[in-house]
């Protein structure tokens, strides 16, 4: 979060790599599904809806109330960073919970990446109040 409010994480290329969250919560009740699962696996814990860089990191900058995301374009990112970042930041896909679904019943309580990040940043919790003391500036 540091290096979106300092407006320092830009949108490379298209913006299109695409990334998988998911809220603490809804993690931690997929551990407790797998836990009392019978089987094995591997499963992708995530929510429903893998999004493009350039729509979570646009969304997070204005919860945020930080600058807007500068676009890089990939062969900058390639030459300064190496091509690893330029491929994570261009064409990462998402992920798919199918499986933890369908073997442990486990169901994200915010289904939408959208839905996580506006209630990490509601108003009760740590991370808005930062949000707030920097809009409304020090206290007296």
């Amino acid at each position: 979060m540091r290096q979106i409010r300092a407006g320092r994480l830009p949108i490379v290329g298209g913006g299109t790599a695409m990334f998988s969250f998911v809220h603490a919560l809804d993690a931690a009740d997929a551990i407790m599904a797998a836990i009392t699962h019978d089987g094995g696996g591997t499963f992708n814990v995530v929510d429903d809806e893998p999004a493009p860089m350039h729509a979570w990191a646009t969304e997070l900058a204005r919860l945020l109330d930080a600058p807007r995301p500068r676009r890089v374009p990939a062969p900058v990112v390639r030459l300064l960073a190496g091509s690893w970042a330029e491929f994570f930041l261009t064409r990462l896909r998402g992920a798919d919970n199918t499986l933890a679904r369908t073997e442990l019943g486990w169901r994200p309580r915010h289904p939408s990446w959208r839905g996580g990040l506006a209630a990490e940043l509601s108003a009760s919790s740590p991370a808005a109040a930062g949000v707030a003391s920097r809009r409304s500036g020090p206290s007296a």
